[in-house]
Formats: C-alpha cells, structure tokens, sequence
C-alpha cells in the first residue's frame, strides 16, 4: 500500500513539474515576442538591453522559485520565518550567493521590498550600493536636481532616476519590486523621456 501510494505521489510530481516547466516556457517566449518586437519597432539603447536582460533573468528566477516551492511542499520541510532586514544592512556580495530574491525593509518607512537575484547582481557589477539604491526609493537625490519618477510605456514598468548620479532603479508597474538597478553610462533616459517613451510619472513608492 506504501508503495502504491509513494508510485501515485511520484506520478504527480511530474505532472506538477512539466506544467511548471511549461509555464516557464510560455513567460520565457512572452520575454522572446517582446524581443523581437522591440528590435523590429526600436532602436537598441541602454535602458531596452537593460531591461530586456532583467526579463530573461527574472522569467528564469521565476521558474526556480516555483521549483524550490514545489519541492519544499512535496517533502514537508517547514518554512524558515526570519526577520526582515532593512536594505541599508544588506550587503549585494553576501546576498547574490544564494541565487534567490531577497525580501528587505527599504527607505524611513520600512516598506517591503522584493530585490530580484538580477538587480543585486548589476548592482555588483556597477557598483551601486545599497544606501545609494535606498537614497533613490526614498527620492533623495545625490545632487541638486530632484530625483525623477516615469512609468515606461515599452515595458510597462516605473523608473526612479538620480540625475546628477545618473543612477537608475526599475520597478514593477503594480508591486514593490525592484527589477534592475544600474548607473546609466549614455543618455539613454533623457532620450526616451523626450521622445516619449518614458511618460512623467506623480507615483509615491509606498
């Protein structure tokens, strides 16, 4: 009967995991149309390969989560529930060896804020702190002109922007989570802004 029953839990657990992996299969080529779209209609900058590279990677992040979920259901192995840290202790180096999002406290106000694995790692590759990426959610900018707020109409996104730092910070449209996050080295924005594709936004990271 243990048997039986153990045939019956492993016949599920691969039905599970190819409807996960078909899953993944449909966000990665939603990430591939998009692609193509945008090279046929655009022209490449910064900000597109930017935000083109944090798609194929969180799309990919996304199916290694629901894997982990899975397994971690399937073998009853509790759930670790530790306390939140605020992103001013968070050190990127530390945190990118896990391969995982990160869920923090950002700005005074202590909101919670998902970092995906690929924000943390352009962070570490261009060198942007945490309290630098925390000025920026907090709309503290490193310089005298005030820190700008747009909602991307290519990706349906929101960007925070320091232009005196040039420092950039991608959002999700609809939640507290941080995509990318990197020093813009052109004039990617200010290009998008005056052409219109990037819209001023009166948004409140909240």
């Amino acid at each position: 009967m243990k048997s039986l029953f153990r045939n019956i839990a492993l016949s599920l657990s691969l039905v599970i995991m190819v409807n996960l992996l078909l899953t993944a299969g449909v966000s990665a080529q939603n990430v591939e149309d998009r692609t193509v779209k945008l090279n046929n209609s655009a022209l490449h900058d910064e900000f597109e390969r930017e935000m083109l590279r944090a798609l194929q990677a969180n799309a990919l992040e996304n199916q290694m989560n629901a894997e982990t979920s899975f397994y971690q259901k399937s073998n009853a192995e509790p759930m670790v529930v530790g306390v939140i840290l605020h992103l001013l202790k968070l050190v990127f180096k530390d945190a990118i060896k896990t391969t995982a999002s990160v869920t923090v406290k950002t700005t005074a106000k202590n909101i919670t804020t998902k970092l995906t694995y690929h924000s943390m790692v352009r962070a570490v590759e261009r060198n942007v702190t945490s309290a630098a990426l925390d000025n920026l959610l907090s709309e503290i900018s490193s310089g005298i002109k005030l820190v700008q707020k747009y909602d991307d109409l290519d990706f349906d996104s929101r960007v925070m922007y320091d232009p005196n730092n040039k420092l950039v910070v991608i959002l999700e449209k609809n939640s507290n989570t941080v995509i990318s996050t990197y020093t813009e080295t052109g004039n990617a924005i200010e290009t998008r802004i005056s052409n219109g594709r990037l819209k001023k936004a009166t948004w409140i990271f909240k």
